[in-house]
């Protein structure tokens, strides 16, 4: 299950596993990349935010205001999350993924195996989707802004006049730069920045919903042991603290887990409302191709992450069903009070949290998109205000 997402965070430098590198020379150039990848980012990022305050602060249309604000929110979330993805505690979750996903995949239990093997498909696919989605959004960008270029080229000729070309990224390079100068250079670079972007995307969505998934899937492969208690030969005493001790571990697992992502999930919750609302703005007014890729990102992102959330809720609280669905009334009296204790302690699920708040749902992404809708109406209405632009 790790597979996809420890590629792409190799790739922008913010695994901090061990790669099992052969040669100590390469390591220290791994580690010399990932200082540099994250200095690029982090420049990257006050380049973006400084020239949109500059654009605010300027008489440019509105319009581009919408897209370079929807640029912004988007990477700064990334930007966070890369960051916070790299904490220790975070490392630790994902090495207790590595222990438990190796244990799991060599189970002698079929039906345990298929649960595995079904949930490492369902993954994957959703992971494959999240990075063609965020490639289709960059790749959306370069095309879109191939094309306005063209129009303005034709523009210039017709009409004898020197409007400014667009590019990609709204970057800042000074206030003497001369960015039709050296155009290609600057096309060059921000394509390149658009993909390395797919790159820092893809790394800290996927391993998020990995992450996710795989606190469902040992929630799903615990119920088939608690269903199967009592029914093979095996000590019932041994077999019981077996999974008790399991029980224990998947709680702190999640527990841990939500602690670690909680203000992930409250960065997710406050922006993402307010960037669906801003991209849907953008392709009103604009009636541009690369807004509705991005929509689409940004849907596809809300609803695996309400989706995935409640899987951990529902499956954490069938674990009661399953307990109960075992031969537990077969079993001692010592064996039949534990088994109660157990039940008693799944009807409190598991959960993940909108970081101190309530629990993300599918019913939070829902609520994620009405308010989307009232920030789209406020938004709208102020822009039809503003007077007519004019500038070029």
């Amino acid at each position: 299950m790790l597979n996809f997402p420890k590629f792409f965070m190799t790739g922008i430098g913010i695994w901090r596993l061990d790669l099992k590198i052969r040669y100590a020379v390469l390591k220290k150039l791994y580690a010399i990349y990932s200082v540099i990848m994250q200095a690029y980012f982090l420049v990257f990022m006050c380049s973006l935010d400084l020239e949109f305050f500059l654009t605010c602060t300027n008489d440019k249309n509105p319009s581009e205001l919408f897209q370079q604000l929807s640029y912004v929110i988007a990477l700064s979330v990334v930007t966070i999350t890369s960051l916070l993805w790299q904490k220790e505690e975070i490392r630790e979750i994902i090495i207790h993924m590595l222990k438990e996903e190796k244990t799991i995949a060599g189970s002698e239990d079929p039906e345990v195996l298929d649960t595995y093997l079904n949930q490492v498909r369902v993954s994957g696919k959703i992971n494959v989707a999240i990075f063609s989605l965020s490639f289709g959004v960059a790749l959306s960008i370069l095309l879109e802004t191939w094309w306005r270029r063209q129009q303005v080229n034709k523009i210039n000729a017709t009409r004898n006049e020197t409007l400014e070309k667009p590019f990609p990224l709204e970057l800042y390079y000074g206030y003497d730069f001369d960015r039709e100068r050296y155009s290609t250079l600057l096309l060059v670079t921000q394509g390149a920045a658009c993909f390395s972007i797919n790159f820092m995307v893809t790394a800290t969505k996927v391993m998020f919903f990995t992450c996710i998934a795989f606190a469902s899937m040992v929630l799903k492969t615990l119920q088939i042991k608690f269903r199967k208690y009592g029914s093979r030969n095996h000590d019932p005493s041994r077999e019981l603290t077996a999974l008790i001790v399991e029980h224990q571990r998947i709680i702190r697992f999640v527990t841990n887990l939500n602690e670690s992502m909680k203000y992930i999930v409250l960065l997710e919750y406050l922006l993402n409302s307010l960037n669906v609302a801003t991209v849907s703005v953008q392709l009103i007014v604009t009636k541009a191709a690369s807004p509705i890729f991005f929509l689409g990102f940004l849907f596809a992102q809300i609803f695996v992450l309400g989706w995935s959330a409640n899987e951990i809720k529902v499956q954490s609280a069938a674990l009661a069903n399953a307990l109960y669905a075992s031969r537990w009334p077969d079993q001692p009296e010592f064996a039949q009070k534990l088994i109660l204790v157990m039940i008693v302690r799944s009807q409190r699920p598991l959960e993940l949290t909108i970081g101190p708040f309530d629990a993300m749902t599918t019913q939070t992404a829902l609520r994620i998109l009405k308010a989307s809708y009232s920030y789209i109406t406020l938004m709208k209405n102020n822009y039809d205000q503003l007077p007519p632009f004019t500038g070029k």
